[in-house]
């Protein structure tokens, strides 16, 4: 049975931790998402909306790595699970649904993991979509003289905006699923 295994605590171990960069990706994107759309970017307060820009990418920035490493360690934490919970640790188990009835927590928190992990990808993504559209805002900045320049602005400002909102919803979710992981992980 997976209970006597001494990989339990380094599984729940990882996946705690999985949990602390979730959570720390949510809590910047919860920082950044109302900074998105606070006020208006404009090529007359130029300067400023560059200075939001820069500091918006950095929030980004590191939510989108908190989020791939993320992935990574919910991977990793996959991979030993599958394992570890084999009869013979040297011939892994190939899928969560190979894991024997016995170890029925370990594939719930694993099923819950992997939906985790579709969040943090979505989140992810989103947070380059965001972090593209500032880039683009930024560009455009450097254009006073383009017909409309503002309006296009404006436009890469709401759509920075909105991916930043899903991505905020996203990470949550990933939190939320992270924790329900670790309940099932705790009782196996």
């Amino acid at each position: 049975m997976a209970a006597e295994r001494p990989w339990k605590a380094h599984v729940l171990g990882g996946v705690v931790s999985v949990g602390n960069l979730c959570v720390n990706a949510r809590d910047k994107l919860i920082y950044a998402s109302p900074r998105c759309d606070e006020a208006p970017m404009r090529v007359a307060n130029a300067q400023d909306a560059r200075r939001r820009i820069h500091l918006l990418r950095d929030f980004l920035t590191d939510a989108s790595g908190d989020l791939a490493r993320a992935m990574g360690d919910m991977v990793a934490a996959e991979i030993l699970s599958l394992q570890a919970a084999a009869a013979d640790p040297r011939t892994p188990l190939v899928d969560v649904q190979d894991i024997p009835d016995g170890d029925g927590d370990l594939r719930q928190a694993l099923d819950t993991l992997r939906r985790a992990r579709v969040s943090a990808e979505r989140a992810y993504n989103y947070v380059q979509r965001c972090r593209g559209r500032l880039f683009t805002a930024a560009l455009l900045l450097q254009f006073p003289d383009l017909p409309d320049v503002d309006d296009f602005i404006a436009v890469e400002q709401a759509n920075a905006a909105s991916s930043c909102e899903g991505a905020t919803h996203l990470a949550a979710d990933c939190t939320a699923l992270i924790t329900e992981a670790c309940r099932f992980l705790g009782r196996f």
